[in-house]
């Protein structure tokens, strides 16, 4: 059976613990399972960037953020402190930026900004819902809903968690080959490109 969409994973989920009791809870699982795979997996489909103009020192964080990649403001780039080292710093020390709650804080109040972040995939809601991951590795929602049914029908998910770790462990080698398809090139001046 073809998993593309959530539909599709719902029933699949269903006939690999060959149960037909647990159809009402299955949302459920695929909703935890969604949990780790925001934590584990980073793939180039989950790459965005937010531009604009800031008008106060303080940014709502983009929608389904996960974590900053590059942050820079008026194209110079920023480095992340803590909210308590934030705190303490001098106006004048500019550079830096931090996260709180739901809000970005910066030095400054009006340059421009440019951040590159992971954003989550959408949650699934409609049986015909689909993103990048599921589209193009399937495994890794399968194997992270069965870790979930597992542990929820209070069997040993260990099985399915090392599938699940292997099928999040291809996906990132995948990933790497595509963001990096050629071979490494040491350049005469020493530096391997």
């Amino acid at each position: 059976m073809a998993i593309g969409t959530y539909g599709q994973l719902k029933t699949s989920v269903a006939a690999w613990l060959k149960r037909s009791d647990l159809t009402d809870i299955i949302p459920d699982l695929i909703c935890l399972a969604e949990s780790s795979i925001r934590r584990d997996v980073r793939c180039r489909a989950m790459e965005q960037i937010a531009t604009g103009t800031l008008s106060a020192r303080t940014l709502a964080l983009p929608t389904r953020f996960l974590e900053a990649r590059n942050v820079a403001l008026d194209g110079y780039p920023q480095t992340y402190i803590t909210p308590q080292e934030y705190a303490q710093q001098a106006d004048w020390d500019a550079g830096n930026y931090t996260v709180k709650g739901e809000l970005f804080y910066f030095q400054s109040s009006t340059e421009t900004y440019s951040i590159d972040y992971w954003q989550a995939f959408a949650p699934f809601a409609d049986d015909g819902d689909t993103n990048w991951l599921l589209t193009n590795a399937p495994e890794v929602y399968l194997w992270a809903t069965l870790v979930e049914a597992k542990t929820y029908i209070e069997g040993d998910p260990s099985k399915e968690l090392a599938f699940y770790q292997r099928a999040v462990t291809r996906l990132r080698q995948t990933e790497m080959q595509a963001r990096f398809p050629g071979p490494l090139i040491v350049r005469h001046d020493g530096i391997v490109a």
